[in-house]
C-alpha cells in the first residue's frame, strides 16, 4: 500500500470540527499536492484509556499528533497512533473524538470493530455509524482506510499493515513491478529480448465481463445478502477517482471482505463465468506457442501462465498495485530495457488506457459488443488521436485480431517445432482397436462402429491432455451441485471429417466432446469463413493418411481463415513416411502453417495404398464394388 502522496489534500482543505466530523467544508481534497506527511497511521478501536473529562482534551489530542508528526518528519520514521473516532453511550448523542489535525496528518487508518459492554442493538448502530462515517472521512482526505473485524489476532493484522504501509509508495510500487517485469522476461527469454511482447490492460479487451463487478456480486450470493453497488465503482466514482490511492484503497477493500483463502475461491468462481473472445484466446495461445513473442496480461484463467505472464494485484500479499499510470510504466521499461530490439504492441478499450496506448510502438484498441463497452472512449480517443497523436490500429480501418495480416504485423513465423505429433502405435489397446479395421470380414455398420471407437478412444486418450479440460458444475446424482468437466473450450471446437472416410471416427470424437461443432466438409473449399469465425480450435478427422495431400489442403485452408486458430489433424493410420524430416513430408509442410498437432492410433510402415475393395471408404458404406 502506499503512503499519502499525490492524492493527499491540499494545504487549504479544511477537515470538519472536531464535535462533528462530518461537517461539510468549503474545499475539497486535491489529487496534485505532494504530501510533505511521514506516514502516520490512525489506529481506532483499540483498548482504550479512560477518556478524560478534561475540557481541553481536544487540544491535547491536536498538540499530541502535531509533536507525533514533526518526529515521525525529523526521524523518517512511521508513526502509528492508537486512539478514538467517537464515543456514543446509549440513550445518548455520539461524542466525536477526531480532530480536523487528525485528518491533516494521518496517511492510513485502521479500524477495529470490537465488542464493547453495551446492547447488540446499540453496538451495530454505532459500529456501522462509525464505520460509514470514517470511510467518506478518509476518502475526502485522500486517507487510506482498513477495517478489521477478527476479533483474534488482530494485533497481528495491524502489524502486517503497518508494515506494508510504511514500505509502500508510488515509486516503490513500480520498483516492484519493474522487478517482477524483469525476472519474468530473463526467464522466458534468456538468450535476449523477444521480437514483440503484447501487453494488455482489464478485464473488457479481451472478454465483455467486467470481473472486479462480477467478484463483489459472487460474494453477495455466497454470503446470501442482499444486492448493492459494487463498492469499486463507490470507490472510483469518489473523491480518489483513478489516482493509485484509489487502487490501494480497493486492495484494502478485498481484505477487508475475505481471506486469502475465500478471496481464491470466489476468483475461481468468477473465472468460470467469464468467456474471453474466442479470437483473443486464439492469439493468446499462439504467442504460446513462439518463442520470441510473449504477452504480458493481468489474467490468469487461460491456462497460459507458463508463457502468457499474468502482472495483476489484488491482495496485499501481491506486494504491489496495477495502475492505469502502471501499464504506461510497464511498456516503457520494456522498451528501454530491450534497447529498442522489442516491439511492444499494447491493447486497451477504456480512456484509462490511453497513456499506455501512446506509450507502446503499436496501439491497438480492442472494440467490443456495444453495450458493454467504454462508453466515454470516443471521445478520449478522439482528442488522444486529433490532438495528442496518437495511433491506433483500430481505429481505422477496423482489423480482425486473427487476420493472417495482422497476424503477421506481429512479427510471428512459423518453425518446425510447430507440428507436433502423438501415436500409441505400441499400445495395447491400439492393438485390440486396430484389428476390426484390418480384418476383412468387418465392413458397414460394424466396421463404422469400430472406428467411432477409435475416433472416441483419440479423443479421450489425447486430445483431453493435447488441449486440456476446463471444470464446470454438475448436478450431483446426491442432489448437490459437484464439478464436472469438458474439453477446453468445447462448444468453440469445430470437427471437421474428410468426407467420406473420416465421417465415422469423426463422431466418436463428437461422441467424446459434444458440445462441438460438426461439419461435413468433402473439400477444403467447403471451410467457409463463417465456419471458423469465433472457434478456438479446429479438429480435422481423416481414416488414413498416405501422402498427407488432402489433410494438407485442408490444414491450409483453416489457417488461410483464421490465422491463430488451433488445429488438430486426427487419424486412424498415418503412414511412417509423412512424419519424416524429408522436405516434401507432410510433417514438414505443416511447419508453415504454425500451431498444428498431429493424433494418430497408429504410425504404419506399410507404404500400400487402398483402392476398390481394399479402400477403406468403401469398405465402411459396403461400395466395394466400386472402383
Amino acid at each position: 500500500m502506499s503512503t499519502k502522496s499525490s492524492d493527499a489534500p491540499s494545504t487549504s482543505t479544511r477537515p470538519p470540527t472536531s464535535s462533528n466530523p462530518q461537517t461539510p467544508t468549503s474545499s475539497t481534497a486535491s489529487s496534485s499536492t505532494p504530501s510533505p506527511n511521514p506516514t502516520i497511521i490512525g489506529i481506532y478501536g483499540l483498548p482504550p484509556s479512560t477518556p478524560s473529562q478534561n475540557e481541553k482534551k481536544t487540544e491535547y489530542r491536536k498538540r499530541a499528533i502535531d509533536k507525533i508528526r514533526t518526529q515521525c518528519a525529523e526521524s523518517g520514521k512511521t508513526g502509528a497512533v492508537a486512539g478514538h473516532y467517537m464515543f456514543w453511550a446509549e440513550k445518548k448523542g455520539p461524542s466525536y473524538c477526531c480532530t480536523k489535525t487528525d485528518l491533516n496528518t494521518y496517511t492510513h487508518t485502521c479500524t477495529w470493530t470490537r465488542l464493547l459492554p453495551c446492547s447488540v442493538d446499540h453496538l451495530g448502530k454505532w459500529q456501522h455509524v462509525e464505520k460509514g462515517q470514517l470511510r467518506d472521512l478518509c476518502r475526502k482526505h485522500g486517507i487510506l482506510f482498513a477495517r478489521l473485524s477478527r476479533q483474534e489476532g488482530v494485533l497481528g493484522d495491524v502489524v502486517r499493515l503497518v508494515q506494508d504501509f510504511q514500505a509502500h509508495n508510488e515509486e516503490h510500487n513500480t520498483e516492484v513491478v519493474e522487478g517482477v517485469l524483469h525476472e519474468v522476461m530473463e526467464n522466458q527469454f534468456p538468450n535476449g529480448p523477444p521480437a514483440s511482447v503484447l501487453v494488455i490492460d482489464g478485464d473488457r479487451n479481451f472478454a465483455p465481463q467486467d470481473t472486479g463487478s462480477l467478484f463483489w456480486e459472487k460474494l453477495v450470493q455466497v454470503r446470501r445478502e442482499s444486492a448493492k453497488e459494487c463498492p469499486l465503482k463507490e470507490l472510483f466514482g469518489g473523491p480518489m477517482g483513478y489516482s493509485y490511492a484509489a487502487f490501494c484503497q480497493a486492495t484494502l477493500l478485498y481484505e477487508e471482505a475475505v481471506d486469502d483463502e475465500v478471496f481464491d475461491t470466489v476468483c475461481r468462481d468468477v473465472a468460470h463465468e467469464v468467456t474471453m473472445y474466442p479470437e483473443s484466446v486464439s492469439l493468446l495461445h499462439y504467442i504460446a506457442g513462439q518463442d520470441h513473442v510473449g504477452a504480458v496480461i493481468v489474467l490468469i484463467r487461460e491456462g497460459l501462465s507458463d508463457t502468457v505472464k499474468v502482472i495483476g494485484g489484488g491482495r496485499v500479499s501481491n506486494g504491489y498495485v496495477v495502475t492505469p499510470a502502471l501499464t504506461a510504466t510497464i511498456v516503457s521499461h520494456l522498451q528501454r530495457t530491450s534497447m529498442g530490439l522489442t516491439k511492444v504492441w499494447a491493447f486497451g478499450d477504456s480512456p484509462l488506457d490511453i497513456p499506455m496506448l501512446k506509450a507502446a510502438d503499436e496501439a491497438v484498441v480492442v472494440v467490443g459488443a456495444e453495450e458493454t463497452r467504454s462508453k466515454t472512449m470516443d471521445e478520449a480517443l478522439r482528442v488522444a488521436v486529433d490532438e495528442n497523436g496518437l495511433k491506433a490500429r483500430q481505429v481505422m480501418p477496423l482489423v480482425r485480431i486473427t487476420s493472417p495480416e495482422f497476424v503477421d504485423s506481429l512479427g510471428f513465423w512459423p518453425s518446425k517445432s510447430d507440428v507436433r505429433i502423438f501415436h500409441a502405435t505400441e499400445k495395447p489397446t491400439t492393438k485390440l482397436l486396430m484389428t476390426a479395421t484390418r480384418c476383412v470380414a468387418f465392413s458397414g455398420p460394424i466396421l463404422r462402429e469400430a472406428h467411432l471407437r477409435i475416433g472416441w478412444y483419440i479423443a479421450t486418450e489425447f486430445l483431453s491432455e493435447l488441449i486440456g479440460v476446463e471444470e464446470y458444475p454438475i448436478q450431483h446424482v446426491q442432489g448437490n451441485i459437484t464439478i464436472g468437466y469438458r474439453l477446453y473450450h468445447e462448444s468453440q471446437t469445430l470437427i471437421v471429417p474428410l468426407m467420406r472416410g473420416g465421417e465415422p471416427m469423426a463422431f466418436g470424437v463428437n461422441e467424446a466432446f459434444p458440445s462441438s461443432g460438426f461439419l461435413h466438409a468433402k473439400e477444403a473449399k467447403d471451410v467457409k469463413p463463417e465456419h471458423v469465425e469465433g472457434q478456438i480450435t479446429v479438429v480435422l478427422v481423416d481414416c488414413v493418411i498416405n501422402s498427407g495431400n488432402s489433410i494438407l489442403e485442408f490444414g491450409k485452408r483453416v489457417r488461410e481463415l483464421h490465422a491463430t486458430v488451433r488445429i488438430v489433424i486426427v487419424a486412424g493410420v498415418v503412414q511412417e513416411g509423412t512424419l519424416s524430416e524429408d522436405p516434401n513430408s507432410l510433417k514438414r509442410r505443416l511447419s508453415g502453417y504454425g500451431r498444428i498437432s498431429l493424433v494418430a492410433l497408429r504410425v504404419s510402415q506399410n507404404k500400400y495404398t487402398g483402392r476398390g475393395g481394399t479402400a477403406t471408404g468403401n469398405r465402411l458404406f459396403n461400395t466395394t464394388h466400386l472402383l
